[in-house]
């Protein structure tokens, strides 16, 4: 297996890769994707960038190919692919690049991972303010906290709000 030069790969992508943009609830992402019969080569890529993940497509017709896919869709591993193609410029697929990078660039992930301390973190302040009285959609914009991880959390320890507020606040049940 011959190692992947930077030009080689320009070169390769600028004939098998794809720079484009999906569309899901009024929201864009970019998406990386190359395809090749040879999954010796869409591993050599894979392999190279370090990040993303591979699929087959298999035929409907007998006569037709198996098709290998490489695909990158997460954030902070499409910064891997914007990083490399910002260096080495396509020459072929130069404008569909820079609309994948504008895209890129005004994509704003709903929740970024966080290392796990952070979570607990956010999640403890998220249950503060909800015994507060914050309104839930206040709390899931100013702490990032899943929505459905929340109300999970908050179920698990029996965490209820009640309707009438008390003299200090809401009542509480736990």
């Amino acid at each position: 297996m011959a190692i992947i030069t930077p030009d080689y790969l320009l070169g390769f992508i600028d004939g098998q890769g794809n720079f484009s943009t999906i569309s899901s609830h009024n929201r864009y992402y970019p998406k990386f994707v190359v395809t090749s019969k040879s999954q010796s080569m869409i591993k050599q890529i894979q392999s190279f960038f370090g990040v993303g993940k591979v699929s087959i497509i298999q035929p409907k017709k007998a006569s037709h190919s198996v098709i290998f896919v490489y695909s990158v869709t997460k954030y902070e591993e499409v910064k891997v692919i914007i990083e490399f193609f910002t260096k080495y410029s396509p020459i072929i697929k130069a404008k569909e690049f820079q609309r994948f990078k504008e895209c890129f660039e005004n994509w704003k992930p709903k929740f970024i991972k966080r290392k796990r301390d952070e979570g607990i973190k956010a999640l403890n302040e998220a249950i503060k303010m909800y015994k507060d009285g914050v309104p839930v959609k206040e709390i899931v914009k100013n702490t990032n906290v899943d929505l459905k991880k929340f109300y999970s959390v908050l179920n698990s320890y029996g965490i209820k709000r009640y309707r009438k507020p008390s003299k200090g606040g809401f009542q509480h049940r736990l």
